[in-house]
């Protein structure tokens, strides 16, 4: 019998982020940014964490090592990041628009190509992934990652 496949797509809920979309943008288009604030995630992932300004990797369970790499860059508003080594066909991107006042409203996305077994098993802890990736995001000081100040502060 053939399992026939279908992309997922999975969405975090909408964050603000009251920083403007150029600094949001100028920091997330260089993964290696992240590295300055890796401290801030939980010591688990933390240390199977490596970053370089096209890339995120991390240590996975029984997969081994699982490689992000930025496939798109859209200033000011997107950023796309295809998977490398993983067992599932994947990419996640970062959905940045402007908000009035100055902020912006961010968007974590993941677009998996699943069958239906596997997505049902896979589901729950990508939609909860997500929202950990968006709340991760939502906390950087991107200002202090740009320098400069906002006129928010």
């Amino acid at each position: 019998m053939k399992q026939t496949t279908a992309m997922a797509t999975i969405e975090s809920t909408p964050r603000e982020v009251k920083h403007p979309v150029e600094k949001v943008y100028g920091v997330l288009s260089d993964l290696g940014n992240i590295e300055k604030v890796k401290e801030k995630l939980p010591e688990e992932a933390a240390k199977t964490l490596s970053f370089t300004r096209d890339t995120v990797s991390v240590e996975a369970p029984m997969v081994g090592q699982v490689s992000l790499r930025v496939a798109e860059r859209r200033e000011p508003g997107l950023v796309v990041l295809k998977a490398e080594n993983s067992p599932i066909p994947t990419t996640m991107s970062v959905s940045m628009d402007p908000m009035p006042g100055g902020g912006c409203k961010l968007v974590v996305a993941i677009d998996a190509q699943l069958n239906v077994f596997v997505r049902s098993m896979v589901e729950k802890p990508l939609r909860e992934g997500v929202e950990k990736i968006a709340d991760a995001l939502q906390t950087i000081d991107y200002t202090a990652l740009c320098g400069g100040t906002d006129a928010n502060e």
